[in-house]
């Protein structure tokens, strides 16, 4: 799947090259995360308590329109997401956020616009990837990168402001659960479980 993924990006980015400047827009989106992890399998009951979480995203977005309502849209953003722990701590996920999306859109006149849009996601974590939860003796270990496939819709009005639903469907695990304090160093014997999230997105984006 990453494979493919990652063919996908190429040609994509590829075709882009040969889009004429003047068929490129620029504009800003910003948003909320709203989280659910998949933490089913891990032993600890606690951890189940309170496995959503809320975060945002926000940054730059290029939008380049193909004939016959087709598109594409590519944005980086600075993106926060995590796991709210029963113990009162918190693994924040904070990454780089590369959507590259293919869209399509129906105009209703120059006011009103429908769209749909899917496409491969890479997140890039920053900052220290291990977070001790030392009341249970146990780590969360996130993986520096992590894949999503995201799809949505939304309406565009004015030709400027648009608002969408999005979802991120994950592709890979964004880390491991670790029996021990110091799986982060190094030690992989203890490990419990893999952990993914899926992330349901509220997008707004102007374009200038």
């Amino acid at each position: 799947m990453k494979r493919i993924v990652s063919v996908t990006l190429t040609l994509v980015m590829a075709m882009m090259v040969s889009i004429p400047a003047s068929a490129v827009r620029w504009g800003i989106r910003g948003g909320l995360n709203l989280v659910d992890n998949n933490l089913n399998n891990i032993s600890l009951n606690t951890v189940k308590d309170k496995d959503s979480y809320t975060g945002f995203f926000a940054g730059p977005v290029a939008q380049m329109k193909l004939p016959l309502g087709f598109g594409i849209d590519v944005s980086a953003m600075y993106s926060q997401k995590g796991i709210n722990i029963a113990s009162g701590e918190t693994v924040k996920e904070q990454a780089i956020a590369i959507p590259l999306m293919a869209r399509w859109q129906f105009n209703l006149g120059k006011v009103l616009g429908i769209f749909a849009q899917l496409g491969p996601q890479v997140n890039f974590n920053l900052g220290d990837l291990a977070t001790a939860v030392k009341d249970w003796e146990a780590s969360f270990v996130l993986n520096r990168c992590v894949w999503n496939f995201d799809f949505g819709a939304g309406v565009e009005l004015f030709s400027h402001l648009q608002v969408a639903v999005n979802y991120n469907l994950p592709l890979s695990d964004d880390g491991t659960f670790f029996n021990s304090l110091t799986a982060g160093i190094g030690n992989r014997e203890t490990i419990d479980e893999s952990f993914k999230s899926s992330t349901l997105q509220l997008m707004l984006t102007y374009k200038f």
